[in-house]
């Protein structure tokens, strides 16, 4: 009886003491968990950054503010239960993490932080990314909101528009949705000239820049106009047109179709050129 009773105490001590050493493995932080922790977090820190900061337009448009704060709060989470071990991580795995992490993270935080501090200064130019959109996002009503309100620049008595610069996009849209109501209306308008291959010769389109998502999408839209052969203005250039806006045909002989066409007036090169994209909401 004393040998089983013996036998009795060790077996339950072994139980005790490998259950103990298994509560101080379970607790115990690795450098690999201690690696793939800082590296989410650290990520999690530069998305809130760029959202909170408001340079992440530079990238994309607004509404991917909700997104950047959802995937920092997201990122800080899983930071937090890799280092209590809730999400395995093994020490071969670190390099893995580090490259996998700090390089998305530097992609991100580098280009932003050079270019918030070229705007800042106000070098466009070298902003990065685009000259034109300067990292400001104006924004696109619906056309069922423009039709609530009176855009700004109209006169109705003498039948003019004059189109400021962060008005654009709206004015753009109402007058290609409502030709018939602007149709003979003098028209005062800034853009860069953007020359494409399904225009005609004489065709030029009075643009702005606008982005759909994301910097890689960015492109020009705006008016087409027609110019005379007198007049030669370089690609990207920008100027500032006073115009009659007509129905016209929009395109090359034989793959044209009607649409919105100014008939220039006057146009003239601006030496300041208007800031920021257009995005809709």
């Amino acid at each position: 009886m004393g040998c089983d009773a013996m036998s009795s105490v060790n077996v339950v001590c072994n139980v005790d003491c490998n259950n103990a050493d298994c509560k101080q493995t379970k607790h115990k932080i690795t450098f690999a968990q201690i690696v793939q922790s800082l590296c989410l977090i650290c990520f999690s820190v530069t998305l809130m950054w760029s959202a909170l900061s408001g340079c992440y337009t530079i990238l994309t448009t607004p509404r991917a503010f909700v997104y950047l704060i959802f995937a920092a709060i997201l990122l800080f989470v899983l930071g937090i239960c890799s280092l209590f071990g809730i999400i395995p991580v093994f020490a071969k795995d670190s390099k893995r993490i580090l490259v996998s992490l700090i390089i998305p993270m530097l992609v991100i935080l580098i280009p932003l932080q050079m270019s918030k501090s070229a705007l800042d200064q106000g070098f466009t130019k070298s902003a990065g990314f685009d000259e034109y959109a300067s990292g400001r996002a104006i924004a696109i009503a619906s056309n069922r909101k423009n039709n609530k309100k009176t855009l700004s620049g109209l006169d109705v008595a003498n039948k003019k528009i004059i189109i400021s610069d962060d008005d654009f996009g709206n004015w753009y849209d109402e007058i290609d949705h409502n030709l018939e109501k602007y149709q003979g209306y003098e028209i005062v308008v800034k853009g860069f000239i953007s020359r494409e291959n399904t225009l005609s010769k004489n065709q030029v389109r009075i643009s702005r820049q606008f982005m759909s998502c994301c910097i890689l999408d960015m492109s020009p839209f705006g008016f087409v106009a027609d110019l005379s052969k007198s007049l030669r203005f370089k690609n990207h250039q920008w100027v500032i047109v006073k115009a009659n806006i007509s129905l016209g045909n929009i395109g090359v002989s034989g793959y044209s179709h009607k649409g919105v066409v100014l008939k220039v007036e006057s146009i003239k090169e601006i030496s300041k050129a208007p800031s920021g994209y257009f995005y809709r909401t």
